[in-house]
């Protein structure tokens, strides 16, 4: 039987909103990472779009490497990426 466990590192902060920042289903070995932003554990935002997408990079590095051994990172993992939308009118 599969087991569940909801995570909030410490090293992540809260959530800033009602959901966990990883989910553990033990079956085979489902990690879930809850969308990242770009604020620190304390829920402040990095000064501007780099430093965010940075943070929010780093955020995903502190939450795998609470969880998962680098061995069982799956290296044909969806490309993640931060991409800065502009105003067409600009």
């Amino acid at each position: 039987m599969p087991s569940i466990q909801i995570l909030n590192p410490d090293s992540l902060g809260k959530p800033l909103g009602q959901y966990s920042q990883l989910t553990r289903v033990k079956a085979s070995e489902f990690l879930f990472i809850a969308g990242q932003v770009g604020a620190d554990k304390d829920g402040k935002a990095a000064g501007d779009f780099d430093a965010q997408c940075g943070l929010a990079f780093a955020n995903i590095g502190a939450a795998l490497a609470r969880r998962a051994p680098a061995s069982a990172i799956s290296s044909s993992s969806r490309p993640i990426s931060c991409i800065r939308r502009t105003s067409r009118n600009s």
